[in-house]
């Protein structure tokens, strides 16, 4: 599997084998929100349906599951 990395900001989304699926995050307002603003209050979000996110144990770092169809 070629690695692709992408990035804006603080937010780095980068391609892994496998994920943890076993706490879903909820979403803001319909949205998968990857991070917060600290000054203007915007957000990195994701509006599609087929995103889900997970929280894992280590801190800042999320996994994302994008199905395509």
């Amino acid at each position: 599997m070629k690695t692709k990395h992408y990035r804006q900001g603080d937010v780095l989304i980068m391609r892994v084998k496998t994920i943890t699926k076993d706490n879903p995050m909820d979403r803001e307002n319909g949205k998968v929100v990857l991070a917060h603003g600290e000054v203007t209050g915007h957000a990195h979000a994701i509006a599609d349906s087929d995103v889900d996110q997970y929280s894992t144990p280590t801190a800042g770092v999320t996994h994302l599951e994008i199905r395509q169809a």
